[in-house]
């Protein structure tokens, strides 16, 4: 894939992933592997604080994931690693019954380079209820922190919405 920067401010990124799944013992096991070039600087605002990693002309991403599914029931783990710029490390569990989606979900980036000690951590939590005919409403709840040099800033956010599909 090719992300391109509409304002013409950024270089594209481009990445490339694959993924497997099969069924095991009764459910079905997945597994998923991406690389994405990114060639602009990290840099992003959140509320009051203002966080920028160290100024790169491009860095590498890598990430992999496995999830398994069983009688309704999701359990995702995702690791990911920014070269020496972070890593990342996520989990997500969900259950599905008929036209009703729950998910809860947890993520924690860690080892951000910068000053002090940086990470950002959240988790957030989805109800989606499928009304058919490609209409899904849907709502969701997340808490993130994020700590720089030793200072936490924290944000709540909701959403509810209406999906539909064509």
């Amino acid at each position: 894939s090719v992300e391109i920067d509409d304002t013409g401010a950024g270089d594209p990124a481009w990445g490339v992933g694959f993924k497997y799944s099969g069924d095991v013992g009764g459910g079905t096991l997945g597994f998923g592997i991406g690389y994405q070039k990114i060639m602009d600087a990290v840099a992003f605002e959140y509320g009051d604080v203002e966080f920028t990693l160290p100024v790169r002309s491009e860095f590498d991403a890598i990430g992999t994931s496995l999830s398994y599914s069983i009688a309704g029931f999701t359990g995702i783990v995702n690791y990911s690693d920014y070269e020496d710029l972070a890593q990342h490390i996520g989990f997500a569990l969900g259950y599905k019954t008929g036209a009703l989606l729950v998910a809860a979900n947890y993520g924690l980036f860690y080892e951000l380079a910068g000053p002090g000690t940086n990470e950002i951590e959240g988790y957030g939590v989805v109800v989606n209820y499928d009304l058919g005919g490609g209409a899904v409403i849907q709502a969701g709840y997340g808490v993130t922190d994020l700590t720089v040099a030793s200072s936490t800033t924290s944000a709540e956010r909701f959403s509810l919405g209406l999906a539909l599909s064509f």
